[in-house]
């Protein structure tokens, strides 16, 4: 397998990082500061949003290119911006879910009515 590629989606309020796979890991990274007049984001937070995504990006390389630890199984991610703001990590958090669910045919059924 090659190196995860990252495809930045072009939302504009909406700072996200998608990566396919078999399995979809979530995560939600203060890549940005608050926003100030009306901004939904900031400027770009070096050591707790840029490292932590880089790590998360690393490490999903990491696995994926080694056959013993997942073997047939290549792990996926959707990452998102929250701006450093609780209400946006929210919002994206929902983004996220409705994509999957959007994303999984599984017909559901409830047994008991």
């Amino acid at each position: 397998g090659g190196a995860a590629k990252p495809k930045g989606q072009g939302y504009p309020h909406m700072n996200s990082i998608r990566i396919d796979g078999d399995i979809t890991l979530g995560g939600l990274f203060p890549v940005h500061g608050r926003g100030v007049e009306g901004k939904a984001c900031g400027e770009l937070k070096k050591e707790k949003g840029i490292h932590r995504l880089e790590a998360m990006l690393f490490a999903l390389d990491r696995i994926n290119n080694d056959p013993d630890l997942l073997p047939n199984i290549t792990l996926g991610a959707r990452i998102l911006d929250t701006c450093s703001r609780d209400t946006h990590a929210l919002e994206q958090s929902l983004t996220f879910v409705q994509a999957l669910i959007e994303k999984d045919s599984t017909e559901v059924r409830c047994v008991n009515g």
